[in-house]
């Protein structure tokens, strides 16, 4: 009989296709998913909970909930919520560095354009 090893606590992951960041947290008795996007349909929502029991990151007792089965009183719980999502600071402040630039730059080159469109710098 193989070892089965706990899956965590807590995993971030993120998907491409839908573009959507989410958090699984393992409790006893449930599972708690929170997206931070409503982007997934239910049949997508069942094959995202298959693929993670498969995975290892839930309990495999969860892996062939039918899609019915995603409801209120399911052990696996879905909430969209942006709450846990936390920002570095300093990450942050470069981004807004970055894009001040961008736009001082910007419209410097634009009113450079226009002075040499409208002032007939070139014959």
């Amino acid at each position: 009989m193989p070892i089965q090893e706990m899956p965590p606590e807590r995993v971030e992951l993120s998907t491409i296709e839908p573009e959507n960041f989410l958090l699984v947290e393992n409790h006893p008795h449930y599972v708690l998913i929170r997206a931070v996007r409503d982007n997934f349909s239910a049949h997508r929502k069942s094959c995202f909970i298959r693929h993670l029991a498969v995975e290892g990151y839930i309990p495999d007792r969860f892996a062939y909930l039918g899609i019915s089965s995603l409801d209120e009183f399911s052990p696996i719980t879905w909430v969209v919520d942006r709450s846990w999502i936390k920002f570095d600071p300093t990450t942050q402040r470069k981004t807004d560095r970055f894009m001040i630039r961008l736009i001082v730059y910007s419209f410097l080159l634009w009113v450079g354009l226009m002075l040499i469109a409208f002032c007939g710098l070139f014959p």
